[in-house]
């Protein structure tokens, strides 16, 4: 499945939304130690990167299955925002690539079975922007093996 996406800021980054991954990440060490085993990686990178895509493609998506399912009732978030996981029912993340010109790299795309509708979120073990020179507003192609 490969696809065009748009480079964008954290959609929830003013002081009273919701936490970023990098928060989410070191309330969930069990989060990085799943995505390590099952990609291989020596490391995560904190954050994701956030990409803004058709809605088209996030339901095509949901067709396919995933790398790694994360049950939402498994992720804790903090008091205020606990409702966010059972919202999102589960995490479903897909292994793939983001290339910017000549220059790729291994991600991990994530959505959620109740996903916002033209987002997708990639993690990886490298920091995206500055190994692809990639800023807001970039486009990036991106490929999910099937």
């Amino acid at each position: 499945m490969k696809f065009k996406a748009t480079i964008s800021s954290r959609s929830s980054s003013h002081a009273s939304g919701p936490p970023g991954e990098t928060e989410i990440l070191n309330l969930n060490p069990q989060r990085r130690e799943m995505i390590l085993a099952k990609t291989g990686w020596k490391k995560l990178i904190e954050g994701t990167l956030n990409l803004e895509v058709h809605k088209d493609l996030v339901s095509q998506l949901l067709t396919k299955k995933p790398t790694i399912r994360e049950p939402g009732n498994s992720v804790t978030y903090p008091s205020k925002f606990q409702h966010i996981p059972k919202i999102r029912k589960a995490y479903l993340y897909f292994k793939g690539t983001i290339s910017k010109g000549n220059h790729s790299e291994d991600v991990l795309f994530r959505t959620a079975e109740k996903p916002l509708p033209n987002r997708l979120e990639a993690f990886a073990p490298v920091r995206l922007r500055e190994n692809l020179s990639i800023a807001d507003g970039d486009q990036v192609d991106c490929d999910i093996p099937n």
